[in-house]
């Protein structure tokens, strides 16, 4: 109320300070349909989201924006979750640090230099492409060009009525 941050609300303790990754609840950004939620996590320095689920229209906000939005089993989350419960606290504990191995598919905590846990995550095919590849879905969609052309030209032949008319039908 006085414009001052709660000290029991975890992402202002001092061990998460510098966080980039959260680890969410269930249906994760269910009620957020606009760009700027996802925009409002960026801008806090947060790059990726964990959580058992997303909401749909926010998981498509993430891919279009990069930031990555990866699935946990409903048990590694639980698992996740006691291991972060019993490490972190108000006190000033040491930050846990969290690991995302695009290419093995699996998140590692550890702190101190210490493994606290190791799970496999489900990133989505689309999402993997978006955060290594920095193109947006224009250039996804022309990556297939010749496909979508070899597409029209097939149907535009069994289908003649369909061909666009030419330039010159409009005197041009």
């Amino acid at each position: 109320a006085a414009g001052e941050l709660n000290p029991n609300f975890p992402m202002n303790w001092a061990c998460c300070a510098k966080a980039r990754v959260l680890i969410a609840g269930a249906n994760f950004g269910c009620g957020s349909s606009r760009e700027n939620a996802v925009w409002a996590i960026q801008e806090s320095g947060l790059q990726a989201v964990i959580a058992p689920s997303f909401g749909d229209i926010f998981f498509a906000n993430c891919k279009a924006n990069r930031l990555l939005a990866v699935e946990l089993a409903a048990t590694d989350y639980e698992r996740i979750r006691e291991v972060l419960t019993n490490r972190l606290s108000a006190d000033g504990q040491s930050p846990v640090e969290a690991t995302l191995d695009l290419g093995q598919d699996r998140l590692v905590l550890s702190q101190e230099g210490q493994e606290l846990s190791r799970v496999g995550v489900r990133i989505e095919d689309g999402m993997r492409q978006a955060i290594l590849n920095p193109v947006d879905p224009v250039d996804l969609t022309l990556a297939n060009r010749n496909q979508i052309d070899a597409f029209a030209k097939a149907l535009h032949s069994q289908n003649p009525w369909l061909q666009p008319p030419s330039p010159k039908a409009f005197g041009l």
